[in-house]
C-alpha cells in the first residue's frame, strides 16, 4: 500500500510547465500513428496501480479527452478486469459538474478502457508541490472543500463511496473550479464489495479513516469520506496531512490511535471555527462527525458568510482528553511520575522511612524527569530529530529508573518489575534498536543497584533470584524485539504492494 501519484486515476489535471515522458511501444503499441480505436494518444499523463492514462483526442468528435486503460493491457486478469470496469460504472453514473464524467467505455483489441472529460489544471497535490497554494486565511479552502463535500455527498446520495479522497484525487481548473477524479477505489453502497484484495490495504494512509486504516472495508460508511475531506481541509490550511510519518507502520498507527496537530499550532491564520469544522471531519469515532457531506458543506458555507457555525467548541475536559490522546507518550509519563510522587510523599507523611534530604531528592529527581519528558515530546516533532528523540528519552528513563530505586532503597522491592514494564513500552516504538538498547540498559542499571547494595550491606536475597531477573529481563527484550521485527516485515510487505 502506498500513495499513488497526483493526478493518475478516473479524471486528469495536465500540468503545463511539467514534462511528461510516454512509451508509446509499451503502453498502446507501435504501429503508425499513435491510434487506438477512435482515440489518437497524444501522451502518457500518469498511471498509478491498475491503470494508466493518456491525453487523447477522440477523432470523431474531435474533442480531448482522458483515455484511461489497465496497465497489464491484454494480460488483464478477471478480477483486475472487474474492478476496473467497477470503476468506470461508478463514475459513468455520477452527473455532477465538480465529479469528472465518463464518455466512453468500452474495449479495442481486448484492452479494455474509457475515455473521460479532460480537465486542464492540476490537482490540489501539484498546486502545493508547486508552491501555488497559498496557506492565509483559510477561506480559499474553505471555499473550495465546500464545492467537493457538495459533490461527496451527491456521489453518496448515489450510493458512490469515494473511499480514496486526498489532495491528488481533487483537480483544479482555470477557473478555480475543484473537479473529484479517481473513482478506483469505489464501493457502491447498495452491494456487497466482493473486489476486495486479499491482503490489500485500500486508500491511502495519511488521508484514510482510522476504520479504513484498520482493514474494516466492508463496514466503511460515508462517514469515512468525511474523515478524508476533514485530511484535504488539514491540507490546505496547514500544507500536510493530518498524519505523515517516516514508515507505513508509524503513519497507520497514528491514523488508528494519534491525534492531529492543531491547525492553528502550524498556521496562527487559521479561524477557530475553521480549525473546529476540521476537528469534527477528523474524530476517531464515525459517529462524532459530521452527520453527511452535505452537512460539512453547510458548516462551511456558514462559516464563509461569517455566521455561527454547528460544531461547537471543546470543553475543558475534552480538551484535557485530546491533548491526552494528541501526546499519550508524555501524558503516561507524566501521570506515572505524579503518582509516584503523591505515594512516595503520602508514605513519607504518614511512616516516614527515609531522611528528608533523600526523600526531597527523589522528588526533585522525579520533577527533573518530567521536564526532560516535555523536552524530549517537543524534540519529537522536530524534523530529522524524532529517531534521536526516541532513544535519548528511553536511556533517560532507564538511567532516571535507576537513580530513583537506589534513592528509594527498592532493590529488593516489587518496584523493580518497572524495569520489565520500560522493556516491553518500548516496543511500541517499532524499533528493534531502541528494544536491545532498552534491555541493556535496564540489566545494566539492575546490576548497578546490585552492586551498590550488596557494598553497602550483606545480601538481603538469594543470588539465584537476581540471576532469574536477568534472564527475565533478557527473554521479555528478545520476545519484544521479535514481535517488531515481524511488524516490520509485514509493513514493508504492505508498503511495497501496488494501490488498488
Amino acid at each position: 500500500m502506498s500513495d499513488k501519484p497526483s493526478g493518475s486515476g478516473s479524471g486528469v489535471a495536465l500540468d503545463p510547465d511539467r514534462t511528461l515522458r510516454i512509451d508509446p511501444d509499451a503502453r498502446v503499441g507501435n504501429r503508425g500513428p499513435r491510434m487506438f480505436g477512435d482515440y489518437e494518444v497524444i501522451e502518457e499523463i500518469d498511471h498509478g496501480g491498475m491503470g494508466v492514462v493518456y491525453k487523447a483526442r477522440q477523432v470523431s468528435l474531435n474533442r480531448v479527452v482522458a483515455l484511461k486503460m489497465i496497465l497489464s493491457g491484454q494480460f488483464a486478469g478477471a478480477e483486475e478486469i472487474r474492478r476496473f470496469l467497477t470503476e468506470a460504472e461508478a463514475a459513468a453514473n455520477l452527473n455532477h459538474p465538480n465529479i469528472v464524467s465518463i464518455y466512453e467505455v468500452g474495449q479495442h483489441e481486448g484492452r479494455h478502457y474509457f475515455s473521460m472529460r479532460f480537465v486542464p489544471g492540476r490537482s490540489l497535490a501539484r498546486l502545493r508541490e508547486d508552491g501555488d497554494w497559498r496557506f492565509d486565511d483559510g477561506r480559499a479552502a474553505a471555499r473550495l472543500l465546500a464545492k467537493v463535500a457538495r459533490a461527496v455527498h451527491y456521489a453518496h446520495q448515489q450510493g458512490i463511496l469515494h473511499r480514496d479522497l486526498k489532495p491528488g484525487n481533487i483537480l483544479v481548473d482555470a477557473e478555480g473550479e475543484p473537479h473529484v477524479t479517481d473513482f478506483g477505489l469505489a464501493r457502491q453502497l447498495t452491494k456487497d464489495s466482493s473486489l476486495t484484495l486479499s491482503g490489500a490495504l485500500l486508500g491511502t494512509p495519511s488521508f484514510m479513516a482510522p476504520e479504513q486504516a484498520a482493514g474494516k472495508i466492508r463496514e466503511l460508511t460515508p462517514a469515512a469520506d468525511i474523515y478524508s475531506l476533514g485530511s484535504v481541509l488539514y491540507f490546505l490550511l496547514t500544507g500536510a496531512p493530518p498524519f505523515a510519518a517516516e514508515s507505513l507502520l508509524d503513519t497507520l498507527a497514528q491514523v488508528l490511535g494519534g491525534e492531529v496537530v492543531l491547525p492553528r499550532a502550524v498556521n496562527p491564520r487559521v479561524p477557530r471555527d475553521l480549525e473546529q469544522i476540521c476537528l469534527r471531519c477528523l474524530q476517531k469515532p464515525p459517529e462524532q462527525r459530521y452527520d453527511s457531506a452535505g452537512a460539512l458543506a453547510e458548516d462551511l458555507e456558514r462559516f464563509l458568510r461569517n455566521e455561527p457555525v454547528e460544531v461547537r467548541a471543546r470543553g475543558g475536559w475534552e480538551r484535557l482528553l485530546l491533548w491526552i490522546r494528541r501526546q499519550p507518550a508524555l501524558a503516561s509519563h507524566l501521570l506515572a511520575l505524579a503518582a509516584c510522587a503523591l505515594v512516595s510523599h503520602a508514605a513519607f507523611e504518614i511512616a516516614p522511612h527515609m531522611s528528608p534530604q533523600r526523600h526531597w531528592a527523589i522528588l526533585a529527581v522525579l520533577a527533573f524527569w518530567a521536564v526532560l519528558s516535555a523536552g524530549c515530546q517537543r524534540t519529537l516533532r522536530r524534523p530529522g530529530w524524532s529517531e534521536a528523540a526516541c532513544f535519548l528519552w528511553s536511556g533517560a528513563d532507564a538511567a532516571l529508573l535507576t537513580l530513583v530505586l537506589h534513592l528509594a532503597g527498592a532493590l529488593h522491592g516489587p518496584l523493580v518489575a518497572l524495569y520489565l514494564a520500560m522493556i516491553a513500552l518500548s516496543g511500541l516504538w517499532y524499533r528493534k534498536a531502541l528494544v536491545a538498547m532498552t534491555t541493556l540498559l535496564s540489566m545494566t542499571g539492575y546490576g548497578i543497584l546490585l552492586g551498590v547494595d550488596s557494598s553497602a550491606q550483606p545480601v538481603q536475597t538469594p543470588a539465584s533470584w537476581h540471576l532469574l531477573f536477568f534472564v527475565a529481563m533478557a527473554i521479555t527484550g528478545v520476545v519484544v524485539a521479535y514481535l517488531v521485527y515481524r511488524v516490520q516485515t509485514l509493513s514493508r510487505f504492505y508498503a511495497q504492494r501496488p494501490v488498488h
